[in-house]
């Protein structure tokens, strides 16, 4: 029983991880395109 807790808290861990970099890579994209927009309004 621990062991399938075990790998559940490396599921957890790993998912964790791909979110927060999904979410830096959507910050990021968004962060370009704001950029982008702000150049060419001018």
């Amino acid at each position: 029983m621990r062991d399938v807790q075990a790998i559940f808290d490396k599921e957890e861990i790993f998912s964790t991880k791909a979110r927060r970099t999904q979410l830096k890579k959507n910050i990021k994209q968004k962060s370009i395109e704001d950029y982008i927009d702000s150049n060419t309004e001018k």
